[in-house]
């Protein structure tokens, strides 16, 4: 029989094997797990629409101000869902969200490619805030326990690096083999999605950037708790939360001038890194007193 795990990461958590001592059956699952959602990340980023996202909401009947409203909707249901939706990824097991939230994911695409005018576009947006809120923290959960601790910012960043070379290749072959075709994008996005959904169900079956890997590797660090998907929960809330106000604004603003909207998200952008900028010194300089 294995070693009793003496810490959380030497565990089992959720079917994820996280310690050597568990044997090359062990190691082989956690590759599996983490080649199973690079595969995911890059499937879910091929988003075909990505390009002209705002133009098919348009063509379909939605103006710019109900797409901005949507969007708030969305941000306001995220934060409703964040915290139950942790507390259950960490009661039923991540590799099972996972899938759940995959499959949902496929629906929303669905939904959007044959969606047209404003309560279509809404019921997209409201299933893909409920798989927003189950993903938050599970991915990431699953990356770090399945990796080694030294090696997770290496994963987070090619994990995030997938997707974004999903999106770019996405556009590439929008560009040059979709055109004008809106419809054409939505259903190639349903495929990619499919086939995304297909890996989650796949990973259930087998037992399971450069800012954004450093920020999520530094946030899992910090968890001390086994219910790690919920803490995450909370991290995002007190992100998204921001976002609901800003989104409104913004599409105000562009319904009114483009250039003031633009404008506007520089400032906040200014007024963020200042902030960030403070933060830094105080914990600096606070290092300092205590040392």
């Amino acid at each position: 029989m294995p070693p009793v795990p003496r810490s959380l990461d030497e565990r089992p958590r959720q079917g994820v094997f996280v310690i050597p001592e568990y044997g090359k059956e062990g190691f082989i699952m956690q590759k599996k797990n983490i080649y199973l959602m690079y595969a995911i990340s890059c499937l879910q980023g091929m988003v075909f629409y990505g390009p002209i996202a705002t133009l098919y909401r348009q063509a379909q009947g939605v103006s710019v101000f109900e797409i901005t409203l949507i969007e708030s909707i969305s941000l306001v249901l995220c934060l409703a869902l964040e915290l139950p939706w942790g507390i259950v990824a960490d009661k039923i097991g991540y590799k099972k969200t996972m899938v759940f939230c995959c499959l949902l994911y496929l629906i929303s695409k669905v939904i959007f490619w044959r969606a047209e005018g404003f309560p279509a576009f809404l019921l997209e947006r409201i299933l893909l805030s409920v798989v927003m809120a189950g993903l938050s923290g599970v991915d990431t959960s699953i990356l770090y326990l399945s990796s080694a601790k030294e090696n997770s910012q290496k994963v987070f960043g090619i994990y995030n690096g997938l997707g974004t070379a999903g999106l770019l290749l996405a556009a590439m072959v929008y560009s040059v083999a979709v055109g004008a075709d809106y419809r054409i994008a939505g259903f190639l996005t349903v495929i990619s999605y499919g086939a995304a959904a297909a890996g989650g169900i796949i990973m259930l079956r087998t037992a399971f950037g450069l800012f954004s890997p450093l920020q999520t590797k530094m946030q899992n660090e910090q968890i001390m708790s086994a219910d790690r998907a919920t803490a995450l929960s909370i991290n995002a809330v007190i992100i998204d939360s921001v976002g609901v106000g800003t989104n409104l604004v913004f599409g105000a603003l562009a319904e009114k001038n483009l250039t003031a909207a633009l404008l506007a998200g520089a400032c906040l952008c200014a007024v963020g890194l200042k902030f960030t900028e403070s933060m830094g010194k105080a914990k600096r300089f606070s290092g300092a007193d205590a040392a």
